[in-house]
């Protein structure tokens, strides 16, 4: 494996032209996917971000292919049934009384359905959980995407991501992490009603609070498979894995980083910091720092054990503050 490396950013990222500029030694997390366009991995211990390559959407399709602005509001979706309501010889498998019955996935009228109460809770897109090809889930949810973007669809801007999750059950072998994503290029990405963030394709992976480098080791061999490929494993020290077979690791962050909803956290910071700067690699390195330094101040401040994603955002203002005094030259308040 490459070298081991602790990084810092020396600088904020400013514009010159249209690049933006940031610490050489604090390691890219985006990478281009050839042919075709750029990508980002993004795993957290709970759940995560990826971001990934894209084909061209058929221009013969006569649908918006508009993409929500950000903030996106998403909510979990699970295509499980009706082979969810039974398990362990108990029918129905839930302890609530479902306001469309104990529907299937696949039908169309509840497809409308939910369709229709995204829309009444200005829901911009669904992240749909996804067991692999060939499972129930995959072909629900390429008929869902289907009947979301047909004419006379009660919602055809809503937006749908994947939720991977063969890494919340197993240890996925980097052959078949790039053979999955290989297959989603193929099948699902290239959909008009599939999220995208400034062009590109938005996956979360639901992992285990097991995994830490063993599975960035396994999505860093992955990027041989599936060319070109940056993996940050978000934890409460993030670790970067670069093409070069580099691992960095992110020297902000604590425990308390674990906590729920913190992944979804620096996913937001990224996706602002894109649509900010305009550079998805600068963008990256910048909100890993960041995120974990905001998460150093929660901790002060509200400790380990206690601290929730909401502490982490108030701090963002104040980690950001700090990073521009500290390149400055000012003192530390």
């Amino acid at each position: 494996m490459g070298r081991l490396t602790w990084c810092y950013p020396r600088t904020l990222p400013t514009r010159e032209g249209e690049r933006i500029q940031l610490a050489r030694n604090y390691p890219p997390v985006t990478h281009v996917l050839r042919p075709r366009q750029s990508s980002i991995f993004l795993i957290g211990l709970i759940g995560g971000l990826v971001l990934l390559a894209i084909t061209l959407i058929p221009a013969s399709i006569p649908l918006s292919a508009s993409q929500p602005g950000l903030p996106i509001r998403a909510g979990f979706f699970y295509p499980w049934f009706p082979n969810a309501w039974t398990q362990s010889n108990i029918y129905p498998y839930t302890n609530f009384s479902p306001a469309l019955g104990y529907y299937s996935s696949s039908d169309d009228a509840i497809i409308d359905q939910q369709l229709r109460l995204a829309a009444q809770a200005h829901l911009d897109a669904f992240v749909s959980s996804w067991w692999g090809p060939g499972h129930h889930t995959d072909s629900a949810l390429q008929h869902i995407l289907e009947r979301s973007e047909r004419p006379g669809s009660p919602n055809p801007d809503l937006r749908w991501a994947v939720y991977y999750e063969a890494e919340s059950y197993s240890d996925p072998s980097a052959a078949q992490i790039a053979a999955d994503l290989q297959y989603l290029e193929t099948n699902v990405f290239s959909h008009p009603s599939f999220l995208r963030v400034n062009g590109l394709p938005v996956v979360f992976v639901f992992t285990s609070a097991t995994d830490g480098t063993n599975m960035a080791a396994r999505w860093a061999q992955a990027k041989a498979l599936y060319p070109s490929v940056y993996v940050v494993l978000k934890g409460h020290r993030t670790i970067i894995a670069t093409p070069e077979g580099h691992v960095y690791i992110n020297p902000t962050g604590n425990a308390g980083l674990a906590t729920g909803g913190t992944g979804d956290v620096l996913a937001g910071m990224i996706a602002a910091w894109l649509g900010q700067l305009l550079d998805a690699e600068a963008a990256c390195r910048l909100a890993v720092f960041l995120h974990g330094a905001a998460g150093d101040l929660a901790e002060g401040t509200d400790g380990q054990v206690t601290m929730i994603a909401t502490d982490v955002v108030a701090q963002l203002g104040k980690a950001l503050g700090r990073l521009m005094g500290a390149q400055n030259g000012d003192a530390e308040s």
